[in-house]
């Protein structure tokens, strides 16, 4: 499922905050007066904003130009043609602008345990393949006959078990099990594709992909020690 990287440094792009808060720290507020001697005049507030998911998708990629620990867990694509943007609007009306914002850059992409479709034209699934493979694979059940032809949800991933995710109507992000569950009976993982990637994929939330309750110290891997490193999931605010 994963495979080839693109993108990210040791020296990076960080900002020790979680995508959930802004953090507050205080540093020494020190100032240098005509005597020529440092003054410490108290402590000022510095507020810093959390990383949206762009800034902490091309910290990632610059990690990875210089460390190769994410290189079975983290890989990304040159952006997709601008006709296939184009087409999807034209199909889903409701697609989310993150999402052709993430293909502008990355024709899919991979994070740990899941991956994104694309266009097809990298070595990334194309959405509207997968869209009709789902038509053909599940005709037999009658709420998934009509998937194909009623373009009321985006097969934008699969997890490396084999569920979907999908955008829904409301660009809310679904995963579900696509024999053991029909549209509607999807679990909400986030409420639109920028919360999928920015609290998700590259955030505290990651174990609610799975399930927040069955994750263990176990659990951890390269990517999940990168999402602590960068200050993106917080060591100790596992659920």
């Amino acid at each position: 499922m994963r495979s080839g990287v693109e993108g990210g440094c040791q020296t990076v792009l960080r900002r020790p905050a979680s995508s959930q808060k802004m953090l507050i720290r205080r540093e020494p507020d020190l100032r240098r007066f005509e005597d020529g001697r440092l003054y410490f005049l108290g402590m000022r507030v510095i507020e810093d904003q959390p990383m949206n998911w762009q800034e902490k998708l091309e910290t990632t990629r610059r990690f990875c130009e210089q460390d190769d620990s994410l290189e079975n867990y983290f890989g990304t694509a040159e952006g997709a043609p601008i006709e296939f943007m184009a087409a999807l609007r034209d199909r889903f009306p409701f697609v989310d602008d993150d999402y052709l914002s993430f293909l502008r850059v990355s024709d899919g992409a991979s994070f740990d345990i899941c991956t994104l479709f694309g266009s097809g034209c990298s070595r990334y699934r194309g959405v509207i393949v997968e869209l009709e493979s789902l038509a053909d694979d599940l005709e037999d059940i009658p709420e998934w006959e009509d998937i194909a032809t009623e373009n009321q949800l985006i097969p934008i991933g699969k997890t490396a078990w084999g569920d979907g995710l999908l955008m829904m109507p409301d660009r809310q992000i679904v995963v579900i099990d696509y024999i053991h569950q029909i549209p509607g009976e999807g679990r909400t993982l986030a409420r639109s594709f920028a919360e999928l990637l920015g609290d998700v994929f590259m955030g505290p939330r990651f174990p609610t992909i799975v399930d927040p309750d069955q994750w263990t110290p176990d659990s951890e891997n390269a990517w999940t020690h990168h999402l602590h490193q960068q200050g993106w999931w917080p060591e100790g605010n596992d659920k």
